[in-house]
């Protein structure tokens, strides 16, 4: 069904488009519906940063060089909080790491729901959960 919703082309480099389109596949939604939704997640602080820079615009040098100071700050505020979302999942690769070496198995070993032999539960099917 056509959208109403307006549309966008953005140009990514190669890295970026592929760690998109392998989350896209392994969270089985699509490329678009994950830019998307992170640009939706982002709006609160986009309306409020347009809104910011519409009324200084226009303003003396002195005061837009104020607003550049504190936009600067929130950047640097915003990496931060990047870095700790990454750590987050570094944090996750280490267990995940950990589980594949005690276990002897691999996600990408996985077909159809299945598991290898060696991660096996009850009836060799697939779990949300990852054993500790």
């Amino acid at each position: 069904m056509p959208t109403v919703k307006p549309r966008v082309y953005v140009t990514l480099e190669p890295e970026t488009y592929e760690a998109i389109r392998r989350i896209a596949h392994y969270s089985q939604r699509s490329v678009g519906g994950i830019i998307g939704e992170m640009a939706q997640s982002s709006a609160p602080v986009l309306v409020q940063l347009a809104d910011t820079l519409e009324r200084a615009a226009g303003l003396s040098p002195e005061v837009t060089g104020n607003v550049r100071r504190h936009l600067e700050a929130a950047q640097a505020k915003l990496e931060a909080s990047v870095k700790g979302a990454q750590s987050g999942i570094d944090e996750a690769q280490i267990d995940l790491e950990e589980y594949i070496q005690r276990t002897g198995s691999d996600a990408r070993q996985v077909k159809r729901g299945r598991l290898p032999a060696a991660a096996q539960g009850q009836g060799g099917r697939a779990s949300a959960r990852v054993a500790p």
